[in-house]
C-alpha cells in the first residue's frame, strides 16, 4: 500500500507542476487590452466556476469532458468506435490467458438547455468479440440519461438514470457522464466484468435565502451478475442493491467559501443472504474556490456501520445470528483543476460503501487522479488512475487491493475523424480466497467517427 500511496503523491506532485505551467500562459492573466485572439487548441478555456453552493456530497461532480459530449447548449450527435486490442488475461481468474479482443461502440446523445431547466440523454450499445473464446462474444450496453427542473427561482429537481450491460472490465473507463457525488458514487475501486448495474438518482434543492441552500437526495443501486460462478472461487453473499438517502444545509460564508452540513443513511443488502448492513453518517464541508482556474472540496465527519448476518457453529450444524456496531472516521478531498490546455481532478475518500456488486459492504480507503492535456492542435493525452485499499464487512471475509490506471493519446486525423491508442493496468490482490481475480494489461487501438449538430427550438 505504501507504494501505491507513494505514486499517487508523485502524480499529483506532478499534476500540480503541469498546472503551474499551463495557468502561466492562461489568457487570464493577460491585460484587458490584449489582442484577442483564437486558440490553436480546439478546447476552449473554461474557467472554475465561483463555488457551488451548496457543497452537495451526493450531486453529480462536473467534470471536463474525456470522451465525445457536445459543448453546444442544444445539440444532437453521435459516434461510431471501432477499436481492436489484446488482453494479457481474458479468462480473468488469473490463469494468463491472454487473447485478442474487437468491439464496436457507437453512442447517441441528445443535448438541451431551456430557460428553467435542461436534459441529457446517452446511449451507447456495443459489441465484444474475442478471437479465441467465442462464447464471451456478446452485447454490451450503456445508457445514462438527466434532467433538471426549476420551477421558481428558488426550487430546483434533479434525476439521473444509468444503466451500463458490461463485458469488458476496462468498460467503466470510457464513460464520460458526469461521475455521481462522493457519497454516493459505485465503488470505481474493484474491476470486474459481466455484471449489470442500474442506479437511480433524484434530489430536490430550495433556496432558503440568496447565500443558503437546503436539499434531500436518494440514490438506488441494483447489481445482477451474470458470470459471477466464472469470477469467484469459493461462495460468499454479494452485494445485491444499496439504497441511500441525505438531508444538507449549505452556507455561502463569502465569495470563494461554502460551508456545508450533510446527514445521511445507507442500507445494503444481498441476494439470497439475510446478511444486512447499514451505515449513519455525518459530514462537514468546506468548499473553496483558489482562483479562476481550481476549486477545493474537503469534507470529514464519523459513520457508524450496524452489520448483521450469520454466524455457522457446531461443526456447521448450526447458524445463529450476529450483530455487530463499528464507529470510523470517514471523509476525504475533492480538487479540480482547469486551464486553457490543461485539467485535473482528483479524489481521496475513505468511508463505508458497496462492493461493487461483487463483494460484500467494505470500508473503502481510494484515490482517483485524472489528467487531461491538449499537446497541440491535433494531439491530445489522459492519464487516469485509480487505488483503493476494500477492507470487507465482516472482515472475515478479507481485504483486497487494487491499482488500476490508463493512458490514452488521442489524434484527430481529418474531418470527424480521429484515432486512439490505450494502456490500461488493472493490479488486484486479496489476502483470502474469496476473491482472487487476475491482473490485466490491455492495449487498444481505436479509431473514431463524431459528429454534432446544433438544433434549436
Amino acid at each position: 500500500m505504501r507504494i501505491k500511496l507513494i505514486w499517487l503523491l508523485w502524480l499529483l506532485a506532478s499534476a500540480l507542476a503541469w498546472a503551474q505551467t499551463d495557468s502561466s500562459s492562461a489568457p487570464a492573466d493577460q491585460p484587458a487590452t490584449a489582442p484577442q485572439t483564437a486558440p490553436e487548441s480546439p478546447a476552449a478555456p473554461v474557467p472554475a466556476p465561483t463555488p457551488a453552493m451548496p457543497a452537495n456530497l451526493t450531486a453529480q461532480i462536473p467534470l471536463s469532458p474525456a470522451g465525445f459530449e457536445p459543448t453546444l447548449d442544444n445539440a444532437i450527435g453521435a459516434s461510431f468506435r471501432v477499436s481492436a486490442g489484446y488482453d494479457s488475461n481474458a479468462t480473468w481468474i488469473g490463469r494468463n490467458g491472454g487473447d485478442q479482443e474487437y468491439a464496436v461502440r457507437p453512442t447517441f446523445l441528445f443535448h438541451e438547455i431551456r430557460p428553467q431547466g435542461g436534459w441529457n440523454l446517452q446511449y451507447s450499445p456495443g459489441f465484444d468479440a474475442y478471437q479465441h473464446d467465442v462464447g464471451r462474444s456478446r452485447m454490451a450496453h450503456s445508457f445514462n440519461g438527466t434532467a433538471d427542473y426549476s420551477p421558481s427561482d428558488r426550487l430546483h429537481f434533479h434525476v439521473r438514470q444509468d444503466y451500463i450491460r458490461s463485458t469488458d472490465p476496462f468498460d467503466y473507463l470510457d464513460n464520460s457522464a458526469p461521475p455521481l457525488g462522493v457519497l454516493n458514487t459505485p465503488n470505481q475501486s474493484i474491476a470486474s466484468w459481466d455484471y449489470t448495474r442500474l442506479t437511480s438518482y433524484a434530489g430536490i434543492d430550495y433556496d432558503l435565502t440568496a447565500h443558503d441552500r437546503m436539499g434531500v437526495s436518494a440514490t438506488w443501486m441494483h447489481y445482477d451478475r451474470n458470470g459471477l460462478s466464472q469470477q469467484l472461487l469459493y461462495n460468499a453473499p454479494q452485494l445485491n442493491q444499496d439504497l441511500s438517502g441525505s438531508l444538507y444545509f449549505a452556507h455561502q460564508s463569502s465569495e470563494r467559501e461554502t460551508e456545508g452540513l450533510q446527514l445521511g443513511v445507507t442500507d445494503m443488502s444481498y441476494a439470497g443472504s439475510p446478511q444486512r448492513v447499514r451505515a449513519y453518517s455525518g459530514y462537514y464541508s468546506q468548499t473553496v474556490t483558489l482562483g479562476l482556474h481550481s476549486s477545493f472540496m474537503l469534507y470529514g465527519g464519523p459513520e457508524l456501520t450496524q452489520s448483521h448476518y450469520t454466524e455457522t457453529v457446531f461443526f456447521g450444524l448450526f447458524t445463529i445470528p450476529v450483530s455487530t456496531s463499528n464507529w470510523t472516521p470517514a471523509g476525504g478531498l475533492v480538487y479540480t483543476w482547469t486551464g486553457t490546455r490543461s485539467s485535473m481532478h482528483l479524489e481521496l475518500m475513505r468511508r463505508v460503501g458497496e462492493g461493487s456488486g461483487l463483494m460484500q459492504s467494505v470500508v473503502m480507503t481510494a484515490g482517483t487522479a485524472s489528467l487531461e492535456r491538449q499537446l497541440s492542435k491535433n494531439w491530445r493525452g489522459h492519464l487516469n488512475a485509480t487505488g483503493g485499499d476494500d477492507i470487507v464487512l465482516p472482515s472475515v471475509y478479507g481485504r483486497y487491493r487494487s491499482l488500476i490506471g490508463s493512458a490514452v493519446l488521442d489524434r484527430k486525423l481529418w474531418g470527424n475523424l480521429s484515432s486512439e491508442l490505450s494502456y490500461d493496468r488493472i493490479y488486484q490482490h486479496s489476502n483470502t480466497r474469496y476473491y482472487n481475480f487476475g491482473n490485466h494489461n490491455r492495449v487498444q487501438f481505436a479509431l473514431i467517427y463524431s459528429l454534432t449538430k446544433p438544433v434549436g427550438y
